[in-house]
């Protein structure tokens, strides 16, 4: 039997994700789907608009075969390390092959390039990224730079500085860049494979046209009329979830804010730093 992994957010799920699911099976062969997904924590460090527990039936009921919940401390944090620990949980469970994950490029051996200049650091790329850094670039800038300046460079970087600059330049590649890193760093078993990314882009908030992106999905949800919003959805959410989506009120950062202050100025009445935190 073989085992295909993905590492996801589904906030919330829709059509895309199980069409994902669907073509990560295809591609790798493989008899089942393992996801690790976010828990009530998203990368943007808000909740999830909609429960882990609900987030994991929609999975379920479409493909998904196992959901591995991806900690919160990891959930939220950098690319780098939601990858990482990913890629770790994948990797640990000892029956997974592949992980499967999408791309606006569809190829995976130029992001498996740009991670392994990544992954290795030598002594040029550090010197070119403390110099980005002492330009006063982020460091997500700093590093694209020097990688930029050592594809410029070095012939016999099988990647040239415009098709560099345009992996860099997208969501998803970046995403899939850390993946590859993450496998080689740790010494996965792992093997990358990607999906070519199709419908609306990642930050997209388009809903007429093609796949919405979550993104827009998570808009509908909290800021249209519950009927008017399960009306839209019905063209980019399976019919068979479609009732999940009832079941929650979705969930906004602002729905937390009254708990926070409530914390916050609990620690100021005792006298307690807040950078302890």
């Amino acid at each position: 039997m073989k085992l295909t992994g993905i590492i996801a957010e589904y906030n919330p799920f829709h059509r895309g994700h199980e069409f994902h699911i669907k073509k990560a099976k295809e591609l790798t062969g493989s008899d089942c789907c393992v996801v690790v997904m976010s828990g009530d924590f998203v990368q943007r460090g808000e909740p999830a608009v909609y429960s882990k527990y609900i987030r994991t039936r929609m999975a379920l009921c479409c493909g998904a075969d196992l959901v591995v919940e991806l900690p919160s401390a990891f959930a939220v944090s950098s690319a780098e390390d939601f990858a990482a620990c990913g890629v770790s949980l994948l990797t640990s469970l000892g029956a997974v092959d592949t992980i499967c994950f999408g791309s606006e490029d569809g190829q995976v051996q130029p992001l498996l390039t740009a991670a392994s200049l990544l992954a290795e650091e030598s002594p040029e790329f550090s010197g070119l990224l403390n110099q980005g850094l002492k330009q006063g670039l982020s460091w997500p800038q700093a590093r694209n730079h020097a990688l930029l300046e050592m594809a410029g460079e070095h012939k016999d970087i099988p990647l040239s500085r415009d098709s560099l600059n345009s992996l860099l330049g997208s969501p998803n590649n970046l995403l899939g860049i850390e993946y590859c890193k993450a496998i080689i760093r740790s010494r996965s078993s792992l093997k990358p494979v990607t999906v070519k990314r199709s419908g609306q882009g990642y930050h997209d908030q388009e809903l007429e046209h093609g796949q919405a992106s979550a993104s827009a999905l998570r808009s509908l949800l909290t800021k249209k009329e519950q009927d008017t919003a399960m009306r839209l959805l019905t063209s980019h959410v399976p019919a068979a979830i479609l009732p999940l989506y009832r079941e929650e009120p979705p969930v906004t950062a602002q729905d937390l804010s009254g708990l926070l202050d409530y914390a916050l100025l609990s620690l100021s009445l005792e006298n307690r730093d807040l950078s302890v935190y």
